[in-house]
């Protein structure tokens, strides 16, 4: 499916993802926005704990809100 919405369009394809890619996704584009080391590292230990957390199954709003 093409959409004409390009959020639209990623939001597709990241679900796609396994977790592993999808944090890797999301820490290389923090890295590309030149965040702090500290935040940048602070956040992956927060995704660390997240995906633990999640235990193989795929992330949402109220698993999240678990932890």
């Amino acid at each position: 499916m093409v959409t004409a919405n390009p959020k639209l369009a990623k939001q597709a394809r990241l679900r796609k993802l396994s977790n592993d890619d999808l944090f890797e996704a999301y820490l290389n584009e923090m890295k590309l926005r030149q965040l702090s080391p500290i935040y940048i590292s602070d956040t992956k230990d927060l995704l660390l704990k997240f995906k633990a957390h999640l235990n193989g199954k795929k992330p949402n709003v109220e698993k999240a809100e678990a932890l």
